[in-house]
């Protein structure tokens, strides 16, 4: 034994000489262990290198001359890759070809030792720490064991000259760059045929039978499969091998990123930096959907498809012409030229019968007919339909017009006019089995009326359409346009049918006085003529709204006791007011102060709350009248209504409004009514006519007439200024807002303050008091002291008087607390 360890020895110290953690191992079976296994307690020497005393030792002891190479941090980052040819025949020279085309220099300095079955060991040493564990880098895909891996951490290999190992290639160990070595494994794994490969995309069931091969198999076979990655910024490393290409990723000028194989047509992926999953392979296909569409398999097919890829059976090429052209779909790129000539043919004779394609449908696998929800909203549009407010309108020419369910339903089913008489048949019952299903569903979907194409008025501009044409007002102008000559300057613009008022515009002659109108008359002795009453008109009358525009137009009568009311025109003023706008009356009793309040609200202009009670909640209406609303539509959600789409607001009452809100009344501009009717039996009477029925031709001229004057007025001034009431009004709303108790409290003492210009607190309260009792008023219903406050401060406004309620003055060199009244002067204009 110690002349055969005396004849390996040499070459064993040689390798602890440079550093080689060495270990012996044995060299012929002993008690059931094979050759080339380690001793046990071997593993101490992954982490400190034997001295060449204890391995003498070890070696003699276990008499062998067999020894192996600890590779690691223990053997200054030693790593060999291990080639094994009886697990892959021929595995050895394709990797050595490569290494040598791609790596020249690397393959000059490696160092390499082969083994007793043919195989080798690539030595290497980098050049810092991290090598890894074993790891297993090619297995033919007919075998069960790897033909390339690593010994790493905690690895070892037989070295020579024990068992018949030898070096090869007498270089030293190199010590080489992570990058270096990162480079042969990748170069390694680029021969793996046990790769997991990525699942291919799939093909829709249906459309599996339609090729005789699929677009994905057609792409995978092609030439453009092979610069797939080259056209997305790869680049080819090395020469062309007959059967691999290798790719270097974007970002990098050299090294293994990626390999083809030409023969398997898989690319194989070694790099995480591209986003694609590393020791991978993926067919061409696959790898196009992941880069190109995310994964995404339909829409890879369908742009494979449009790159004519796949070869179709000819007889679904046949019923795909039929199933097309009634879709009104074009072929796929990937037909034959021979289908193509069909489907032109076919497609001029179904464009000739359908100018706006076909609703109805098939499949490509069957003959059923079904209704294209998109194309029949498309149809819809063409034939002029359009949503809007939760109702379908249709457009013609210049006109917007609502139409019922059942005129929209006929008038898409009448499109249908397809010749043969069974297939017409089976579009209708389709037609109809939609309808009953999903016809009101779809009539909210069809194409939505732009806002843009209605005819608006705005804060300058109010437009005013009869039959015969449209009248343009601004506040210095006013223009007429006949429909033809709107067409001309406005194209694409429309107007609503029920705006178009149902006469004709006719200018003011200039022999007709329009004081004496019936209209004129009607205003004039109902309310009184002024400027105020023309801005009121002409803001009810112009058609514009927005969120600034928020006042509370409220019908009041000038008597003051609302016992005396009624008869004085205001249900009749209203009425006349829907023959210029569109006008909508609810009755203030029966109103539900809720989102159900605009249910029976269709989007007119002005919204009139008739015989308002005497305590009715105004503030409700604050966000009707200045901002959005909720309506509540039957068997519908809650829809959000904008300020631009809200009514104008008009309040009708025989009683008053309190005043006690700010906000309230900022927004109230109160129309006064007389009692010229009351007295003298109404409106018929006085005139002997009904209004407007028996209106003449000069009437209606002079009505219009007086309307835009009055729009024009209210665009000129752009706001509207508030008005007194009358002394009957002011007192009716006196009496409401602090009862008619407190106005003769007030009128009893009037003359004694203002006489006296100062009371004490206490005799205030001892004459409020006193003439409570004198009066039956129950302290129940008796004001607090600060709705007294509020009522002397709006009396005392009324009669120009200062009142001070929290006055001080020094009564007998006491300070007392108490009330001052002063007269104000008059104005000196």
């Amino acid at each position: 034994m110690g002349e055969t360890l005396t004849a390996v020895w040499e070459q064993v110290t040689a390798l602890l000489q440079v550093g080689v953690s060495v270990i012996p191992v044995r060299d012929r079976e002993v008690n059931g262990y094979p050759p080339k296994t380690p001793y046990a307690l071997w593993k101490q020497y992954q982490e400190r290198r034997v001295t060449p005393q204890d391995l003498w030792d070890q070696m003699e002891k276990h008499n062998t001359t067999a020894i192996a190479m600890i590779c690691g941090k223990v053997s200054d980052h030693l790593e060999a890759i291990d080639i094994d040819v009886k697990n892959w025949p021929g595995i050895d020279a394709r990797y050595f070809e490569a290494i040598r085309d791609l790596y020249p220099v690397l393959w000059e300095a490696l160092r390499i030792h082969s083994t007793p079955s043919g195989g080798y060991h690539i030595l290497y040493r980098i050049d810092r720490p991290g090598i890894p564990g074993n790891q297993k880098l090619a297995t033919a895909s007919s075998s069960t064991q790897a033909g390339i891996e690593t010994r790493g951490e905690g690895g070892y290999i037989v070295a020579p000259p024990s068992l018949g190992y030898q070096v090869h290639r007498d270089n030293p160990i190199p010590v080489i760059t992570w990058e270096e070595r990162e480079a042969l494994i990748t170069l390694a794994k680029s021969f793996n045929e046990k790769i997991k490969v990525a699942p291919p995309p799939k093909i829709e069931k249906k459309k599996i039978d339609y090729y005789e091969e699929d677009p994905f198999s057609d792409y995978n076979h092609s030439s453009a499969a092979e610069s797939l990655l080259e056209d997305r910024g790869w680049t080819q490393d090395g020469a062309r091998h007959s059967h691999y290409r290798y790719f270097t990723r974007p970002g990098k000028d050299h090294g293994i990123s990626a390999s083809f194989h030409l023969e398997r047509r898989l690319f194989y992926i070694f790099t995480s930096s591209t986003g694609l999953e590393p020791d991978r392979a993926y067919s061409p296909a696959t790898l196009l959907t992941t880069l190109q569409f995310n994964g995404d398999g339909r829409a890879a097919y369908r742009w494979l498809v449009d790159q004519g890829y796949g070869h179709i059976k000819p007889h679904i090429e046949q019923q795909l012409v039929r199933t097309r052209l009634l879709n009104n779909d074009e072929l796929p790129a990937n037909i034959s030229a021979g289908a193509k000539e069909l489907y032109t043919k076919e497609k001029e004779r179904l464009c000739t019968a359908y100018p706006h394609g076909t609703y109805w449908v098939q499949d490509d696998n069957d003959d059923v007919v079904k209704i294209n929800r998109e194309r029949f909203y498309a149809c819809a549009a063409a034939l002029g339909f359009r949503y809007y407010n939760g109702a379908v309108v249709q457009l013609a020419t210049y006109i917007i017009r609502h139409v019922t369910e059942r005129q929209f339903y006929d008038a898409m089913k009448a499109y249908c006019v397809e010749e043969d008489g069974d297939f017409l048949e089976a579009i209708r019952n389709a037609f109809e089995s939609f309808i009953q299903r999903a016809g009101s569903f779809s009539m909210t979907r069809i194409q939505l009326l732009e806002e843009e194409r209605i005819l608006k008025s705005s804060r300058e501009v109010a437009y005013i359409t009869y039959r015969n044409g449209l009248l343009k007002l601004t506040a210095t102008s006013h223009e007429f346009l006949t429909y033809e000559n709107l067409i001309q300057s406005h194209p694409g613009v429309s107007i609503w049918e029920e705006q178009i008022l149902p006469r004709d515009y006719q200018p003011l002659l200039p022999d007709q006085d329009v004081t004496q109108c019936l209209y004129y008359q009607f205003l004039a002795k109902a309310i009184g003529i002024s400027d105020y009453l023309w801005e009121v008109l002409g803001y009810l009358a112009h058609d514009y709204k927005d969120e600034t525009m928020g006042y509370y137009i409220i019908l009041v009568e000038q008597c003051e006791d609302p016992r005396d009311g009624g008869g004085t025109g205001k249900n009749l003023f209203c009425n006349l007011l829907s023959h210029i706008t569109g006008v909508k009356n609810l009755s203030g009793s029966q109103v539900q102060l809720n989102e159900k309040l605009l249910q029976s609200w269709h989007y007119e202009r002005v919204l009139v709350i008739s015989d308002v009670p005497k305590h009715f909640d105004f503030g409700f209406f604050k966000e009707i009248s200045m901002g959005t609303a909720t309506l509540k539509l039957l068997y519908i959600n809650e829809e959000t209504i904008p300020p631009d789409k809200l009514p104008k607001l008009i309040f009708s009452t025989n009683y008053s409004y309190e005043t006690v809100d700010g906000g309230i009344k900022r927004r109230i501009r109160p129309l006064e009514f007389t009692n010229f009717f009351t007295k003298n039996g109404g409106v018929k009477k006085h005139f002997g006519k009904l209004f407007p029925r028996d209106w003449s031709a000069t009437d209606w001229i002079c009505y219009d007439w007086l309307l835009h004057r009055a729009i024009q007025a209210y665009l000129d001034k752009g706001e509207i200024d508030e008005n007194p009431l009358s002394s009957g009004g002011w007192l009716k709303q006196f009496d409401q807002t602090f009862q008619v108790a407190t106005r003769g409290f007030i009128h009893d003492n009037w003359g004694l303050w203002l006489r006296l210009k100062f009371v004490t607190a206490d005799d205030f309260k001892t004459a409020y008091d006193l003439y409570c009792n004198q009066n039956g008023i129950h302290v129940r219903y008796r004001l607090t002291s600060f709705r007294l406050h509020q009522a002397l401060a709006e009396w005392s406004r009324k009669h120009h008087v200062h009142f001070d309620h929290e006055a001080v003055e020094r009564c007998n060199n006491i300070l007392t607390k108490g009330k001052r009244f002063s007269q104000l002067e008059p104005a000196p204009f």
